[in-house]
């Protein structure tokens, strides 16, 4: 678990969840602010060593918003952070 210190996202932490079927590591986000209930960030270990960083809309429609990869996992982190924030204060 880490704890957030992008500025610019809502004070949160990444929690580990259930690896995937092929046992790569996935974290969510996790955080008390206003209107974040709607919205999700997750980072997934790939096979390749990279990370995959997705945010999207829980409620109502349940639809991916963005994804893309990182190189480590602090950094998709925080392109998660970025872009669940630019969601969150829309």
């Amino acid at each position: 678990m880490s704890t957030n210190t992008n500025h610019n996202a809502p004070a949160g932490t990444w929690e580990p969840e259930v690896p995937t079927e092929d046992g790569y590591a996935v974290w969510s986000f996790s955080t008390e602010y206003d209107g974040s209930e709607n919205y999700y960030a997750e980072v997934e270990a790939t096979k390749d060593g990279w990370f995959t960083w997705t945010v999207g809309e829980a409620f109502p429609g349940g639809r991916l918003l963005a994804e893309n990869d990182a190189p480590t996992l602090e950094k998709a982190q925080q392109h998660a952070e970025r872009r669940f924030a630019q969601e969150v204060n829309q």
